[in-house]
């Protein structure tokens, strides 16, 4: 992964939740450096989420068939330094 002109090598972990009917509500997407650091998070909105029509345009992500909305990205201050 590449954030301005620092490299790291990545895991990517994903996490998701779940409305009580079984509707997507959220995916969290975070890189997680060698060092044990994150370096990037990601939250994206399912269907499932109030705002998710207002994301309508953000980049998606496609995660086991169901479709999510980029809402922010967070990149923490020692990853662009």
């Amino acid at each position: 992964m590449r954030i301005g002109e620092k490299h790291f090598k990545c895991l990517r972990e994903v996490w998701t939740s779940f409305e009580r009917d079984g509707s997507p509500l959220k995916l969290a997407e975070l890189f997680i450096s060698e060092q044990g650091r994150t370096v990037l998070f990601r939250r994206y909105n399912g269907r499932g989420s109030r705002n998710y029509e207002q994301l309508e345009g953000n980049p998606e992500l496609n995660f086991n068939g169901e479709v999510y909305r980029l809402w922010y990205d967070c990149i923490p201050d020692h990853a662009i330094k």
